[in-house]
């Protein structure tokens, strides 16, 4: 693939799924970046999924969280919003 490359997205929205301790890492990483928009989190555990965004509140995001069941980070992939989905 030399030579190959991918046009520029100028936003990159993410949803991550799995808000454990890689995961929550990843999130505040992720919060920084310039570019990035966080749409959504995923934890099995509303509570850490809460907790997360938050942390990351302050910095202009506001995911949707998807939570409760473990099937939820399923209807999160459905989403159209997403550009990218990081899983922790």
């Amino acid at each position: 693939m030399c030579g190959y490359a991918a046009p520029k997205l100028d936003t990159v929205r993410i949803g991550i799924i799995g808000i454990g301790g890689r995961g929550s890492a990843a999130v505040g990483r992720l919060s920084y970046i310039e570019g990035v928009e966080i749409k959504g989190l995923c934890d099995i555990v509303t509570e850490r999924a809460e907790a997360a965004k938050e942390k990351i509140k302050s910095r202009g995001h506001s995911p949707i969280v998807f939570s409760g069941d473990e099937n939820a980070w399923m209807e999160m992939c459905r989403r159209e919003e997403f550009n990218l989905i990081y899983i922790a």
